[in-house]
């Protein structure tokens, strides 16, 4: 038998997925497929989900390459939730994915982006595997199989697998180039179901839409929780699940505090038409709502949820005093909520858990919440956020800096001029890859006008560059910073936190200013040298905080790869001492 495993995952494993391995191996030799390639915890491209087992081997009917993604589960026992049937109660009482439905995800997932299975129809399946259950204490599936189904189990197995070597079916996964993820935004609303939800995204999708049923026939309020940290697939979630409730007729919006985000998802997903742009807005047009007006609302970025909607323009009859989160959830029968409290970065930002679940709380409807604990970004690489936060000394554990040790997937690297840190993204942008340079706020801004040149107010040294265009509107054919992000002509300028957050790219160089600055041993936030206006009366501890949260953000942008620029000697001193060159490296296994 061809096992492939790295001697971390099954020694260190979950010890339930080890002896459910051996046991496959078992029924595998006794069905006389020994020669079939087992590969253990198998990664699946850029992201941090692992397969228990990918089985490999030949299509008995066609001689092509076939393969079966297996969940394996330790359960005893598990039945199917009677409002969610896509959704099981495990034996702990825990609601979560149905693991064929897992595995079938994985499956679909695999084939979309391995660039050798492209176009192979019915060459992955999934399947799940519960070896310490017996047949009558799980739900009927033709592809979930438990210790008393050995028989069973065989018959399918050879159905899919034909006996003998499998080596050409290994390696030709193993070695097979792998599709880039799609940006969320390069696609139009119709176009969203390309992206496959993995695990958490995939149960809150499900619950999503068992929300939206409920309170189609009964009128009943729910509020959806999804939590995760940057690269988690928040954004992900939120576009498929409204493009499947449009397609259903449901009345859905999308809303945000980030005129970014909603003018970019409103000229990509929007599409030129009217009708779909009008489905995403901000969250304080919510102010003069019906109650439920809106069938299903989802609020992405929603720690950016401020204690208000009113402002100056706010008509009089708007006014309300009601707070913004109430707001939000009176305004639709399901208010979904996607957030990451870390990435609050400014004054007066206060969405949170707790302020949610208090909200409801007291309007007395029932929250379910989900931990959206994947990484889409930076290769999948779930090391490089964590490398992030401990840089910045914003690890929750208090644990500082460490070096890079380098990964496969995803690329650090120190430029010792802005200039290397531009020409690094120019190659970046010329091989067909996106790309975007963000700084800290830390140089002015000028007015863009039409007609003259955008002012370059970024100037280190000899390097210059200007941010991008001010305002709603682009000048001389170059994108405004509401589009920026989304318009390949931005590259030209530097984005900041107000108009990269929420956006990824292949790529991103990120130019660490003069208000963040390495003495000693600790970081020192120079709020002399920042000109962001929002944080002028803060304590000198909450901006300090702001600051390297708002670093975070621009760190965490990359899929493929950082360069980091600091034009402070001994900041880049300290960089360079924890990304050596030979842990800078090109990302293995891209492209096709």
């Amino acid at each position: 038998m061809t096992l492939r495993v790295s001697p971390r995952e099954l020694v260190c494993g979950p010890r339930d997925v080890r002896e459910g391995v051996f046991a496959l191996a078992r029924e595998l030799d006794t069905a006389g497929l020994g020669e079939v390639g087992m590969l253990v915890e198998y990664r699946l491209p850029h992201a941090a989900s692992h397969a228990d087992v990918v089985l490999a081997g030949v299509d008995p009917e066609t001689a092509q390459p076939s393969y079966v993604v297996v969940e394996i589960k330790s359960w005893r026992r598990y039945a199917a939730d009677p409002d969610e049937p896509e959704l099981v109660k495990s034996s702990d009482l825990r609601r979560l994915l149905d693991p064929v439905v897992q595995a079938d995800q994985y499956a679909a997932y695999l084939a979309n982006l391995t660039a050798s299975l492209r176009g192979s129809d019915n060459a992955v399946i999934g399947m799940a595997y519960l070896p310490d259950a017996r047949r009558e204490d799980v739900p009927p599936s033709d592809r979930l199989f438990t210790g008393s189904d050995a028989a069973e189990l065989r018959t399918f197995l050879r159905s899919r697998l034909a006996v003998g070597p499998s080596t050409a079916a290994v390696d030709q996964l193993l070695t097979s180039a792998t599709r880039p993820l799609r940006p969320l935004l390069s696609l139009p609303l119709n176009k969203t179901d390309e992206f496959v939800l993995l695990d958490q995204q995939m149960a809150a999708r499900l619950a999503i839409r068992h929300a939206a049923e409920l309170a189609r026939v009964s009128g009943a309020q729910k509020i959806i929780i999804g939590v995760g940290p940057s690269g988690s697939g928040k954004s992900t979630l939120g576009l498929t699940v409204l493009t499947e409730l449009c397609r259903s007729d449901y009345t859905v919006m999308h809303a945000t505090a980030s005129a970014s985000f909603t003018s970019s998802l409103r000229k990509t997903a929007g599409s030129r038409s009217s009708k779909l742009q009008r489905l995403f807005t901000y969250f304080n047009a919510f102010t003069g709502a019906p109650p439920s007006a809106v069938d299903v609302l989802i609020c992405d970025e929603a720690h950016r949820i401020r204690e208000s909607s009113v402002n100056r323009y706010t008509p009089r009859a708007h006014r309300t005093g009601r707070s913004q989160i109430d707001e939000l959830i009176n305004a639709a029968k399901v208010t979904v909520f996607l957030l990451d409290e870390e990435q609050a970065v400014r004054p007066g930002e206060i969405g949170t858990l707790a302020l949610i679940e208090a909200a409801a709380a007291q309007q007395g409807i029932p929250v379910r919440r989900f931990e959206l604990g994947g990484q889409f970004r930076a290769g999948g690489n779930v090391m490089y956020p964590d490398w992030v936060s401990r840089l910045l000394e914003l690890d929750e554990r208090g644990n500082g800096p460490v070096k890079w040790t380098g990964e496969p997937e995803f690329v650090v690297k120190i430029a010792d001029t802005p200039t290397e840190l531009e020409e690094r993204l120019v190659s970046e942008v010329e091989a067909g890859h996106t790309a975007r340079i963000v700084a800290g706020m830390c140089w002015p801004w000028s007015d863009a006008h039409p007609g003259q040149p955008l002012v370059d107010d970024i100037v280190i040294g000899d390097w210059r560059k200007p941010w991008s265009a001010k305002g709603a509107r682009g000048v001389n054919g170059l994108p405004s910073a509401h589009t920026w992000a989304v318009d390949p002509k931005g590259f030209g300028q530097v984005g900041m936190i107000y108009n990269v957050q929420g956006f990824e790219f292949d790529w991103v160089g990120v130019i660490i200013g003069p208000d963040l600055v390495w003495r000693g041993d600790h970081w020192v936030a120079n709020r002399l040298a920042n000109r962001d206006s929002s944080l002028r009366r803060i304590s000198d501890e909450a901006f300090s905080a702001y600051i390297r949260r708002t670093y975070r953000v621009l760190l965490t942008r990359g899929r493929s790869g950082v360069v980091l620029y600091s034009a402070d000697p001994e900041t880049r001193d300290k960089l360079c001492s924890l990304v050596p060159p030979s842990a800078s490296e090109i990302p293995s296994n891209l492209g096709a």
